[in-house]
Parts: structure tokens; C-alpha cells; sequence
């Protein structure tokens, strides 16, 4: 290495002429002393001080300088889905993943992680779980992500509104994440997509029939329901429709509708009050194949309106943005 004072005129200003060698060990003694600063050993692992904003490789959870970063999560909603996945997020279910706190409406005790109004967890988290329903999403869905953290959506039928869905789409710096709930087959009904549009997509949902009553039916309607003794075909319509009208009901149609890049998934809802387990079939059509699923799940003692694998489904899609190895992605 040299060095060469020089004078141009003005000032005097330096040249260091570095060979490649030296210029690597010049590198590598900072990029160690960098990651001495931010890197803390803890019983043989290295903890990381996370930081919002910091560069993270989203697929591996690490910073910039290689370190595990621990994502600060705050959950919105205490309710059926909510409490679970603050709960399990607590007991430390999802690696790479901390609850950092929650946002509720009203107050509540049994709270695993400090109540903070919506502007603080914003400062706080690093992803915002929402578990709210609709009209959340609605109002404040595209100023969280303005914010800076990233949004996992639960009450996706929301997003049926092409104008909010766009918005949220593209805006920044925060990324959106939507779970697909109760729903499987997504992965492929999305890769299916990205080869060729599909011809038909359809979709049969049954559930409990008090489930479906809406504050929109008629009073003849709602006892129709009410005092069902065999299934009943409560609507059918496109998959934007049902979310509209059935918006603690049809996410699921959502789900399907959006994995496929159409709102014209064609679904009929039906209340059966015999159904022991809410149950979703697809059906297909494609020019390269056929697709046909069928799942049943258990209805959520809490709130039949959802199932007990959802808060699972949140908790996988944490992981995912959390950066776990080992996924099925």
C-alpha cells in the first residue's frame, strides 16, 4: 500500500493505491468488526439486535452481515383467531419470531404481550398480524405499510375490492402477505395460474347454517336458517360477490379467487345442520389439467364462523416472512 500527497491547486487531497489483497483484508476487517458491533454470542449462538429497517434477507431471516434476526410481531385482534396466534407466538412456537405486542379494540386481561394503540405497535413490530376483519384492512391496511412494517392479512375477503387491493399492492415500504386460512391446494392453484389462465374455477362451501345469517337478510331469511332441519343453498354467485355479502364467511372464496387471478370463481354456500365440520370443494378446470380438492375442517368452538386450523395457517405464513428453513414453499 502507498500513499501520494498531492497538491491540485485548490487543496491537498490524498491517493492510497491498495493492491486486491490488501483491499480484501481491508474488507474483511470490517466486515468483522461490524458484526462484532451488532452480533451479541448468547450460550454458543449469536443474537442479533434486530432493527426495523434493517437490510434482511427475507429468505434466510438474517441481517446484512449475516446475523439471526428475530422478527417482532404485533397482533391485531384479540378474538378466536388472534388470541391463538399470540398465544403460540408466545410459547415461542414460530422460530425466528417474538410477540411484541397487541392492539385491541377494548380492554381485555388475559393478554400474553402489552396493549399499545395502533400508531405505537407501528414503531414497535417489524409485522403487523391482522386479525381484525374487514373494515380494518379497510382503514388502516395501506397506512401500515407506509409505516414501514409488513402486513399479514387474515380477513383477505376484504381485498375484494379491487381499488383498496391495488393500493395495498403498492404501497411502501411495507410488503403484503396474505394467509390462505382454512383453505388448501393454493400452492398449486397458483402455480397453475402463472403456466395458463383456468377455464372454471368453482367452489362448494358448507357450514353450520347460523354461521351464514347476515344483518342484510330478510327477517323470512334469517328464521329460514335459524330452523333448518336439511341443507340449504343459501347463495350462489361469483367469488367477489360472496365476499361482499358474506364477509365473516368467505374468506376462503377470497383466498381461491385471488391464488387463481379471478373473481369469477363461481361459489354456492350451503347450510347444513347436520355438518359436524365446515367443508370446501374445488373444482378446476384447466387447459394443462384438472384439479379437485376437498377439505374438512373442524369448526372453532369460539367462533364456528371460523375454523381451528386457521390461526395455524397465520402462524405458518409468520414463518414464512420470518424466514424458518426447512418450509414447503
Amino acid at each position: 500500500m502507498s500513499f501520494n500527497l498531492l497538491n491540485s491547486g485548490r487543496r491537498n487531497h490524498c491517493e492510497c493505491f491498495v493492491s486486491g489483497c490488501e483491499l480484501r483484508t481491508i474488507i474483511e476487517a470490517v466486515y468483522d468488526e461490524v458484526r462484532r458491533s451488532v452480533c451479541q454470542p448468547t450460550t454458543g449462538t449469536v443474537k442479533c439486535n434486530g432493527r426495523f429497517g434493517e437490510p434482511i434477507n427475507s429468505q434466510e431471516g438474517h441481517n446484512a452481515v449475516g446475523c439471526r434476526v428475530t422478527r417482532r410481531i404485533g397482533v391485531v385482534g384479540n378474538g378466536a383467531i388472534g388470541s391463538v396466534v399470540a398465544r403460540e407466538l408466545a410459547n415461542g412456537l414460530v422460530d425466528g419470531a417474538s410477540l411484541e405486542c397487541v392492539v385491541v379494540r377494548s380492554a381485555c386481561t388475559d393478554l400474553l404481550a402489552p396493549a399499545v394503540p395502533l400508531d405505537e405497535a407501528l414503531g414497535r413490530c417489524d409485522l403487523i398480524v391482522e386479525a381484525a376483519g374487514h373494515q380494518f384492512v379497510c382503514d388502516h391496511g395501506e397506512r401500515i405499510l407506509g409505516a414501514g412494517p409488513d402486513l399479514l392479512v387474515a380477513s383477505i375477503g376484504a381485498l375484494a375490492d379491487e381499488i383498496l387491493y391495488a393500493r395495498l399492492l403498492a404501497a411502501r415500504p411495507g410488503r403484503l402477505f396474505l394467509t390462505a386460512g382454512a383453505l388448501g391446494g393454493l400452492d398449486l392453484i397458483s402455480a397453475a395460474r402463472r403456466l395458463a389462465p383456468f377455464e372454471k374455477v368453482e367452489l362448494i362451501t358448507t357450514k353450520l347454517p347460523k354461521t351464514l345469517i347476515q344483518p342484510w337478510m330478510t327477517a323470512r331469511e334469517k328464521q329460514r336458517l335459524a330452523a333448518a332441519t336439511s341443507p340449504i343453498d343459501v347463495h350462489r354467485g361469483s367469488a367477489r360477490e360472496v365476499a361482499r355479502l358474506f364477509p365473516k364467511s368467505a374468506n376462503v372464496a377470497a383466498a381461491l379467487a385471488l391464488a387463481a387471478r379471478t373473481w369469477e370463481v363461481q361459489v354456492l354456500l350451503r347450510a347444513d345442520p347436520m355438518a359436524t365440520a365446515t367443508s370446501h370443494r374445488i373444482s378446476a378446470k384447466h387447459p394443462f389439467g384438472s384439479y379437485h380438492f376437498e377439505i374438512e375442517n373442524a369448526p372453532d368452538a369460539a367462533n364456528p364462523a371460523t375454523s381451528m386450523v386457521v390461526p395455524f395457517a397465520i402462524l405458518r405464513g409468520i414463518a414464512t416472512v420470518a424466514g424458518e428453513r426447512g418450509q414447503i414453499v
